[in-house]
Order: C-alpha cells, then structure tokens, then sequence
C-alpha cells in the first residue's frame, strides 16, 4: 500500500532514496520497480531480512533482473549513521506518530537530504485517528502505537522548523478509516469478527488487483476521511545556487 505519491517527489531513474521507517518496504519495493535506489532503515531486524530476501528474489527475475537492489539498515530515525546531504529524496512514512523526538527525526531528514532534494512525510490524519482514539484505549496505549495525533497545521509547521519548504498536502487511504473504526469497536487485536475479516479481505484483494468501484470510492472520500495524511517539502537549495 503505497502512501507517498512518487510521482510528486520528482525522482528520476538512479537516485538516490531514503526509505525511513521502512517496516515492509512498500515504498522501497516501488523505487525498485521504477529504477530508483533505496536504503530500507528501521529498527526493526525482521523486517529488514524480510526486505533482503524479497529484493533479492526480485533480482533474480527478468522483470527486475536489470533493476537496482534496495539496501537495508538498522538504525535509530534520530541519529542516522549517514553523511550530509547524501540522498536525492526521503519518505517517512507512519513514522512520526509512534515517537516523541518528532523535531530530532525531521532535522535528520533535512540534514541527510542534499539541497533541492524533496521529501514526502505521511502520519495518520486527524479525524480517522481521533475516532480511533475515542472507540479504543487499546489502539494508541499498546507498545509501540500511537502516541500523539497531528493535526495539518501542527505537522507543517515542525516540517518547516526542520528547515524545509512546504510543497503540498494529500490525504489518501479512506476506505481504511471504516476498517479501523469496525476493528476498534471489535477489539484491535480480534481474529474471529467475520465483518472485519471480510472488510480486509476485500482490502487486501484490492490492493493486488485494483477494484474499480471502490478506487473510485476511495478518490471521493479522500478529502474528508484520508486515512493518512501526507506533506510534500523540498530542502531549499543553498544560497546563491540555482536548482
């Protein structure tokens, strides 16, 4: 399920990206498939041998045999073991909201990014989460969840304080709020409600092969009901050089 819109970032065949908070590497997998190199960062190590075993099963194919093989690391979002101005574009996505050195992260980010580099940063948005707060104490109390909801303005401004420009806003993933909703009445960590397991199941087949009516659905509600909220920046290119 990819989150940041590639196609916003201005990444071109052979750069160069950070991938933060990888967890799975759905958008380490989609640099891949467009040509783009990609360093996997996460804490997490099973995660991370997951994302190995996968690219190199990829390269091994004709289809991704020529296409470059994502790198992976672990290492802390507040202290990346990178140089300056390293990587062509950054995506941290649903990262942010399990943290609370915000501000440490996002100036990592801007630091490890080379001038004119664009960054996209995703966190759940305000209302779908709010809900999800209110029906569930256990969604946002349980180890590793949530622990804070931004709003637009709040994310703006400390993607600004960490030295970016802002380039835009989206909201994506609607048809994702109902499923959380429907889980939290349920029980986040239920395996037996036949509506839940339906819903993803139905979640699930789309995502392999796109539902027409329901991408259409998703597109309308997106506005109002976005699952993930996401922010376009740019690091601004240095002084007296042009991009």
């Amino acid at each position: 399920m990819i989150t940041a819109d590639f196609d916003r970032m201005d990444l071109e065949e052979g750069d160069l990206l950070l991938d933060l908070g990888a967890g799975g590497g759905r958008h380490s997998f989609e640099a891949m498939r467009r040509g783009i190199r990609s360093v996997a960062v996460d804490l997490d190590l099973v995660d991370l041998r997951g994302i190995s075993r996968y690219s190199d099963e990829l390269s091994k194919s004709i289809e991704f045999a020529k296409l470059p093989a994502i790198s992976t690391l672990s290492a802390d979002a507040r202290n990346l073991p990178f140089d300056d101005g390293v990587f062509d574009g950054a995506i941290c996505a649903e990262v942010l909201e399990h943290l609370d050195e915000e501000s440490k992260v996002l100036s990592e980010l801007c630091r490890t990014l080379r001038p004119g580099g664009n960054l996209a940063v995703t966190v759940p948005s305000f209302l779908p989460e709010f809900v999800n707060w209110g029906i569930s104490k256990e969604y946002h109390s349980a180890k590793g969840g949530h622990i804070r909801i931004f709003t637009r303005m709040e994310l703006k401004e400390l993607v600004e304080r960490a030295g970016f420009t802002i380039l835009g806003f989206d909201k994506v993933h609607s048809i994702h709020s109902p499923y959380w909703w429907l889980k939290c009445l349920a029980g986040v960590n239920t395996k037996d409600n036949p509506l839940v397991n339906r819903f993803e199941e139905l979640l699930v087949k789309d995502m392999f092969t796109p539902i027409p009516w329901l991408r259409r659905l998703e597109r309308l509600a997106n506005p109002i009901l976005g699952k993930s909220q996401v922010i376009f920046a740019q690091k601004p290119y240095e002084k007296g050089r042009l991009g």
